[in-house]
């Protein structure tokens, strides 16, 4: 057999296998994202249940995690603002500065932190730190709830 008859039939053969590993790969990848549709349908339930539950209690400006903050921002048109603090609970990564502003002035901001460390990264995990500075506040300044695996701290006094 000639070579070039050889190399003809080696490209012929790889374009095919590459073509065919290609395929493979996009179906895979089609599998995987039909297969975490129902994930994102129940965060996107989970998220917009806690929007809902902070919009009828009042609650329009607090304070959260930064991956958190945005995506309720967002979700809710701007209806809940946000601050985004750290795992000390002190300001970080506040891309809007205005919306922390805006929580900061407001005195009766309340405070929500995931349960879920999962939920968050290390940085942003406020909820051991949110639960010590809360056993300190007089009885009755806040009140804690739980809603949808988030903590919320709801300021009571007038």
């Amino acid at each position: 057999m000639k070579p070039q008859a050889i190399w003809l039939r080696v490209r012929v053969y790889s374009s095919r296998f590459i073509l065919a590993a290609v395929a493979v790969i996009l179906i895979i990848g089609t599998l995987i994202a039909f297969s975490e549709v129902p994930k994102v349908q129940a965060a996107n339930q989970h998220r917009n249940h806690l929007i809902t539950q902070l919009e009828s209690m009042g609650i329009t400006h607090f304070y959260t995690d930064y991956w958190s903050c945005y995506s309720l921002i967002f979700e809710s048109q701007e209806k809940l603002l946000c601050g985004v603090v750290n795992h000390h609970l002190n300001p970080s990564h506040n891309r809007y500065p205005p919306y922390y502003t805006i929580v900061r002035a407001d005195k009766k901001s309340s405070w929500l932190c995931p349960k879920d460390p999962n939920m968050t990264t290390t940085e942003y995990d406020c909820l051991d730190w949110l639960e010590k500075r809360m056993a300190k506040q007089p009885p009755g300044k806040y009140k804690r709830y739980e809603i949808d695996n988030y903590v919320l701290y709801r300021y009571m006094l007038n």
